[in-house]
Parts: C-alpha cells; sequence; structure tokens
C-alpha cells in the first residue's frame, strides 16, 4: 500500500463542517514587508474569500483584531522586532514563524498569476510589493499545507483603506461587537441582532459590524436597501422562507474542490442554487407597488445570476437521497448513466 502525507491540517487551512463555526470566518492570515513596505493578505479557505491591505506597523492591530485570524503567518526576522511583538503579544498561539524567503514579492506575484491564470494582477487592483509579499506566502503555504491541492479562492480584493472604521483592539474587546470579554458569541452585540437564517448572511452581517461603513452614500445605500425589506413584511417573509432551505454553498463549493465533498455537498448546491432561482425572481418583483426597487437590491437580484442548466443538469445525474459517502453507492440516479 502506497503511504505518504496528503495534508498537513492547521487552525487556518480546516474546512470540516465539523471543526468549523458556521456562523465564522474562519481566516488564514499574513504579515510581510518588501522594501519598507508591509503587506497584510487574509484568506478563508472554507468559503475562498480573499483579501489583501497596504498596512503600517502602528495601525497592523486594528487591522488584525478586524479580521481575527486563526493562523497568523509572519517571517521569522520579523518577530524580533519590538513595536511588532507589542502588536503580536495578544496572538502567540496563532503565530506561525515561516523563512523569511518565503515572502518574496516576486515570486508571490508569479504565484498568484499561475493561480488565477492571468499575464498580470492589475485587473484584480494596484497591489504593492508588500501585500504580493503576505499573499504569495499564504498560496504557497496553502500548496505546501494541501500537498498541491489549491482550495476554490476568489479574485483577491484589497481592502478599501479609510473605507470602514478602524478600531484598535482595546476598544474592539470593550465594546463586544462580535465576542463578549469573555470570547463568547453569546451577549455580544452581534449576538443581540442576528437574525439571519444563513451560515454565510451571518458572516456577512459579522464583518460588517467588525467594519463599520465611513462612506455616507454607501451608508446610505445599506440603509435603503434594510428600508426596502422593513417597510414590506410581505416580500421579507417570503424570502425569509426561501433562505432557510439555502444550505452554505461557499463551504460546500470549496470541499469539492478540494476533493473532500460527498455527495451531499453536490445536492446542497443543487438545492441551494434552485432556491436561489425562485429568490431572484422574488426580488424582480419591484412594481410601482412597493415603490421601486433600491439599487442595493437591484444589484443583489443581478449577481444571484442564473443557474437553471447547472440545477438540471445535478438534478437528473444525482439520486433524490444521496449517500453521506461516494463509497457507500446510491450516488447517481438510476438510468442517467446507464453504463454504469
Amino acid at each position: 500500500v502506497r503511504r505518504e502525507v496528503v495534508r498537513v491540517i492547521t487552525p487556518g487551512t480546516i474546512t470540516e463542517e465539523a471543526l468549523l463555526e458556521a456562523r465564522s470566518h474562519n481566516y488564514l492570515a499574513a504579515l510581510a514587508d518588501a522594501q519598507g513596505q508591509f503587506g497584510f493578505a487574509w484568506v478563508d479557505v472554507s468559503t475562498g474569500d480573499f483579501q489583501l491591505q497596504p498596512v503600517e506597523i502602528e495601525r497592523f492591530g486594528a487591522a488584525l483584531a478586524r479580521v481575527a485570524p486563526s493562523e497568523i503567518l509572519i517571517p521569522d526576522r520579523l518577530l524580533a522586532r519590538p513595536d511588532l511583538s507589542a502588536v503580536l503579544e495578544d496572538w502567540d498561539d496563532a503565530i506561525v514563524p515561516q523563512p523569511s524567503s518565503r515572502f518574496d514579492s516576486e515570486n508571490g506575484r508569479r504565484r498568484l498569476e499561475t493561480m488565477f491564470g492571468v499575464g498580470t494582477l492589475e485587473g484584480f487592483g494596484g497591489f504593492g510589493r508588500g501585500e504580493m509579499a503576505a499573499a504569495g506566502a499564504l498560496v504557497d503555504y496553502l500548496d505546501l499545507t494541501q500537498k498541491g491541492r489549491i482550495p476554490r479562492l476568489s479574485s483577491p480584493r484589497r481592502w478599501r483603506e479609510g473605507g470602514s472604521v478602524e478600531i484598535d483592539p482595546a476598544t474592539r474587546r470593550n465594546l463586544e461587537l462580535t465576542r463578549t470579554l469573555s470570547g463568547e458569541r453569546r451577549g455580544s452585540v452581534l449576538s443581540v441582532i442576528d437574525r439571519t437564517l444563513t451560515g454565510a448572511g451571518a458572516r456577512l452581517l459579522g464583518a460588517w459590524l467588525g467594519a463599520p461603513l465611513t462612506d455616507p452614500a454607501a451608508i446610505d445605500g445599506r440603509l435603503d436597501t434594510v428600508t426596502h425589506f422593513v417597510n414590506h413584511e410581505r416580500l421579507r417573509e417570503d424570502a425569509r422562507v426561501v433562505l432557510r432551505r439555502v444550505p452554505d454553498l461557499e463551504r460546500g463549493l470549496s470541499r469539492l474542490a478540494l476533493d473532500r465533498g460527498g455527495p451531499r455537498d453536490l445536492a446542497g448546491i443543487r438545492d441551494g442554487l434552485g432556491e436561489i432561482g425562485a429568490l431572484r425572481d422574488m426580488l424582480a418583483r419591484g412594481d410601482d407597488t412597493l415603490g421601486g426597487l433600491p439599487t442595493g437590491v437591484t444589484a443583489i437580484d443581478a449577481d444571484l445570476g442564473y443557474h437553471a442548466n447547472l440545477v438540471d443538469t445535478l438534478s437528473q445525474a444525482l439520486a433524490a437521497d444521496p449517500p453521506l459517502l461516494a463509497r457507500d453507492g446510491g450516488l447517481v440516479a438510476p438510468g442517467y448513466a446507464p453504463e454504469l
């Protein structure tokens, strides 16, 4: 029997549903510097969320507290800096020192271009050398721990500098926005206002609460969307009925991309995309009796997309009640593949 290490399990790279908190992100982060530029990058392997940010050491604590990663990659030479040691003292358990050679900005740029199949990263944004070094180190670490099986990642997005209020760690702790002083979710501001019905919705609400907007136009747009659903109770309740039936598509897709998913992940995508069609049609009903649709709702409606062909394929191919594991048999619907 051939034996080899097929995966290294670390706190920031787990994707198993039983080991993750459904309503919170699980970020793997990296800090790097290149020619005096510091960059911070973070990725949620379980959802594919991938973001980058230029950062200054004196403001790094606020960024770290906002992201709250479960694992932080840092070049070993940076750990000797006194100004950084003070910032990281509350994160000792999450720090994973790495050789400085893994944080080369040019190698990082090439890794990202190869992974996303592009000739240049300019279409994603103007990233600095520090950001490239941090993002490249993340991809390198994922390749190392997943043994060449890179997860499904979204296109890298640059965190909008000044777009949200930066809250220092002490203030964030005392405000108890997403966690109480004892570290529990229960009793926090988020636990009081969270009435979301999906894991993705809960994660988004937590991210919004942890990074309050500063742009008045963006705030007004978000409030217009909320007001629309507050004023139209029937639409809100109908949407909630649909959302109750939507599984966690993000995490299901990530497990499948890493070849850790099962038949029920495929069935979840089939069922979830089927419900999204009904939700899209529901949101599009912005006739005069509803006073028209605010920009935020029309944007959501457009983003939901059309997936009828994929839903139809999965519906024909999958058994009505697929097994937990493919090896259990009974995954493919009778008659779909006669040769099987």
